[in-house]
């Protein structure tokens, strides 16, 4: 569902990451610390490599570390560490917590390809948030910038190699609709309505407020509105992993290895993350003007698989897609926001995450009064 016929660029100002905030040496030293006080086999582990994936995200602080135990023979071991954020809080109410606890439960209780859960400290004293500990998985995930569809691993890829990942890709997607949402009832939040799509809205509503002091913007107003009014009947109930595009899966030989960066998690429904994923995949393509990758599957096909996966209709389509460009558009205020108070330009029109590109392509798709 293409909001805006403009073609956008991606510049640097269209990209916002963690920066680095803390020292490698005393992340070391206590990290080294919190292992081996957890080491089944009481060795000492130590820090031998410790780096930060170029682009590691707007969210969360992500390091990857190498570690080698005193044991006598032991080969060394790589892991992930991830850092709530502290100062720059990307995301509206993070759940941090709860990210690693659907993690754990989708590695313990389903075949959907997750890290191994290590443990979770939530004592701030360390490194002045909470933290949890992964295992590293193989694979490699298509980049944002610059965007896979125009350089790096999967352009360089021959069609039948893109096709195997698309595929892949979209039955991980799929899979997630046939997880048990019974075993996430710790998400459930009654507080912000009955049902899991109705929470979700009113979740982004608060996104939304707390994302536009001090400015606002009444497209996005409206947009609320024809959501409430056009609420669907019968969402479909179930976990939705909230940031669903390819960018962050890791494949490797084709496969798909792991779901990743669960910080949008909700019990949306799987519909969320479908049009989520198909809002992505037009933003990294045709919304850049670049052509579709030979061998990755077109809107179409996609929808096809997702079904044929699913064995699920795709009720109220129309409307999972316009939230998901609602809940796009408060993301992209927040990091407007954000840039603001660092002093740093914001994406403007023809520019990749321009908020007022988006909200004018709302504004036109719901025939509403006012433009951004």
């Amino acid at each position: 569902m293409a909001l805006d016929e403009r073609k956008h660029v991606m510049s640097e100002s269209s990209v916002y990451t963690v920066p680095q905030l803390r020292d490698d040496a005393a992340v070391t030293a206590v990290l080294s610390d919190w292992l081996t006080a957890r080491d089944p086999g009481g060795s000492r582990v130590e820090i031998v490599a410790l780096r930060r994936p170029q682009g590691s995200g707007a969210s969360n602080e992500t390091l990857l570390v190498r570690t080698l135990t005193s044991a006598q023979g032991a080969e060394p071991v790589d892991l992930v560490l991830r850092i709530a954020p502290t100062t720059l809080q990307f995301v509206f109410e993070p759940r941090f917590a709860e990210q690693y606890q659907v993690l754990d439960t989708l590695g313990r209780n389903t075949d959907i390809p997750v890290p191994k859960m290590l443990g979770y400290e939530a004592d701030t004293s360390l490194f002045g948030a909470p933290f949890w500990v992964m295992s590293h998985v193989q694979g490699r995930a298509p980049a944002d910038f610059p965007p896979y569809s125009q350089e790096g691993w999967l352009f360089d890829a021959t069609p039948e190699q893109r096709r195997r990942v698309w595929r892949s890709g979209v039955e991980a997607l799929g899979a997630l609709a046939s997880v048990p949402v019974g075993l996430f009832d710790f998400l459930d939040d009654p507080a912000r309505g009955d049902g899991g799509l109705r929470q979700s809205l009113q979740y982004w509503r608060e996104a939304l407020d707390w994302a536009s002091t001090p400015m606002d913007n009444p497209v996005l107003e409206q947009v609320y509105e024809w959501l409430v009014a056009h609420f669907p009947q019968a969402p479909m109930a179930g976990l939705s992993w909230g940031d669903a595009r390819i960018g962050n899966l890791l494949f490797d030989g084709g496969r798909c290895t792991a779901v990743l960066d669960w910080e949008l998690l909700s019990l949306g429904g799987p519909l969320t993350d479908l049009c989520y994923w198909l809002m992505f995949d037009e933003m990294l393509t045709t919304g850049l003007e670049l052509p579709r990758l030979d061998g990755f599957g077109t809107r179409e096909e996609t929808l096809d698989l997702w079904q044929e996966t699913t064995g699920t209709e795709l009720p109220d389509l129309t409307w999972y897609e316009i939230f998901c460009w609602f809940r796009l558009a408060s993301v992209m205020m927040r990091s407007d926001q954000m840039r603001r108070a660092a002093g740093r330009p914001v994406p403007g029109p023809g520019e990749f995450g321009c908020l007022s590109d988006v909200a004018d392509g709302l504004a036109r798709r719901l025939g509403l009064s006012t433009a951004s």
